[in-house]
């Protein structure tokens, strides 16, 4: 399968989107990477075949991480909740304290 690589622009020139597509399909496919309209990392994942496939990291727009998502064929699996220890990424087995700081969904 062949495949094409496009981005989408806001309207101040910063990247908005990039991955794949398969070719004469639109059909995402492999890594994305979604972005705020400062540039920083909005949410990166992957595509199979136009679903959301493994896990899915959101980001702030300041940077910090939000939380991550776990997909199988395009649905939501579990939300998975992690947060930053001593430079070290950590789960985070307290849903309450993450609701909370981030609300019921917090991507």
């Amino acid at each position: 399968m062949k495949t094409e690589t496009k981005s989408e622009f806001y309207w101040n020139g910063v990247t908005k989107n990039r991955g794949s597509f398969l070719l004469g399909t639109g059909v995402k496919v492999g890594e994305w990477k979604h972005y705020f309209y400062t540039g920083a990392l909005e949410k990166a994942g992957r595509y199979v075949n136009g679903r959301k496939e493994g896990e899915w990291i959101y980001y702030n727009i300041d940077g910090n991480l939000k939380c991550a998502k776990y997909f199988k064929n395009g649905k939501e699996i579990k939300e998975l909740y992690k947060k930053f220890t001593g430079g070290n990424i950590d789960e985070d087995e307290n849903d309450n304290m993450w609701e909370a700081f981030f609300g019921e969904d917090c991507c």
